[in-house]
């Protein structure tokens, strides 16, 4: 009887012993399991650390370009603002000529000519004359434009470029708040 009853006990105790050893192994594999998935999230987290940091050099470039087409731009118009200067005191100068000059005319020049190569002579050198200072008001008033448009262009890059500069910063934001929790999963790897 006594046997009986140790045989009973030890059927029982081995029974326990089965239904821990398949739990045992329930949870290997459910830790598997979740080790497995864990895993898989860290991949993914690396490919969007990529992602955001391809996004962030091409950002860089971008940013790296605006900056430098903007300063020679700033160059260029700087070295136009110098010519325009000089035609403007060229016309200045032709003007205070033409005042000192008095009422003189094209006419009056014109009609003190003396003869008709003189007055032909005269009068291809007013129409130069004439011609010359059109020419250098339109120059100054296409260059004055040009300035004008080059400025816009440039306002414009300039909020591109803080456009670009915004959305560097925020890639790079969340480049940190998901490599901070890869580095969370890869924690709880361990």
């Amino acid at each position: 009887n006594v046997f009986a009853a140790t045989n009973k006990e030890l059927k029982q105790q081995q029974q326990e012993n089965q239904n821990n050893i398949q739990s045992t192994k329930d949870k290997q594999k459910e830790i598997k399991n979740q080790m497995s998935s864990i895993q898989k999230e860290v991949e993914d987290l690396n490919t969007q650390i990529g992602s955001y940091e391809n996004e962030i050099i091409d950002l860089t470039g971008k940013i790296e370009d605006a900056t430098k087409n903007i300063q020679e731009m700033e160059q260029e118009i700087e070295k136009t603002q110098k010519d325009l200067e000089e035609k403007e005191k060229l016309l200045e100068k032709r003007l205070v000529a033409s005042y000192k000059a008095g009422n003189t005319s094209y006419l009056d020049v014109l009609l003190s000519s003396d003869s008709l190569t003189s007055f032909l002579s005269n009068y291809y050198l007013v129409e130069q004359l004439a011609e010359s200072d059109t020419k250098l008001i339109n120059t100054i008033k296409e260059t004055k434009e040009t300035i004008e448009e080059s400025k816009k262009i440039i306002e414009e890059s300039k909020k591109e470029l803080e456009v670009a500069k915004e959305a560097q910063e925020s890639k790079k934001a969340a480049l940190a708040v998901v490599r901070n929790e890869k580095n969370e999963k890869v924690e709880s790897l361990s």
